[in-house]
């Protein structure tokens, strides 16, 4: 039986994390979040250093949101950091970005996103996203058992 899927989400703006965990639970997702504010934070969880050592409370993610433009450390170098770690190499990554911009779509995924996603207006659309993408990636999609099994 495969694990329930961890899903965290890196955004700057604590009123879109209240959005997110809002449209997360509208669209009755039940699985663990994990809300990040800056890059930092995200760094830290993925290696589970500092307040995110506790994996009880804190537990792997096998699906990182982030968002494009944060402060210090942005959506695609947080991608790229992620995908230099052997460890962290499968993990799938849905950039969400405000801009539809076909530069941005480019970097992206050159970066090695899983998924470009231009950020729904409202708490409905945004809800039917996260169910879709919880539908794709934890129902649809045949993912390697590491990603399920990260530590």
């Amino acid at each position: 039986m495969m694990p329930i899927p961890v899903f965290a989400y890196a955004d700057d703006r604590e009123e879109d994390r209240d959005l997110f965990r809002m449209a997360f639970e509208r669209a009755g997702l039940t699985n663990p979040l994990v809300l990040l504010e800056d890059g930092h934070q995200v760094q830290s969880y993925l290696q589970g250093l500092h307040q995110f050592a506790d994996r009880s409370r804190f537990p792997s993610t096998s699906i990182l949101f982030l968002d494009y433009k944060m402060p210090e450390t942005d959506g695609i170098e947080l991608t790229r950091w992620v995908r230099a770690r052997p460890e962290f190499k499968k993990l799938i990554i849905l950039l969400f970005s405000g801009s539809g911009q076909q530069e941005d779509i480019e970097t992206a995924y050159a970066a090695g996103v899983n998924a470009y996603i231009v950020k729904p207006a409202g708490i409905f659309r945004l809800s039917t996203v996260l169910q879709t993408a919880h539908t794709f990636w934890s129902g649809v999609a045949s993912l390697p058992a590491s990603i399920a099994d990260q530590p």
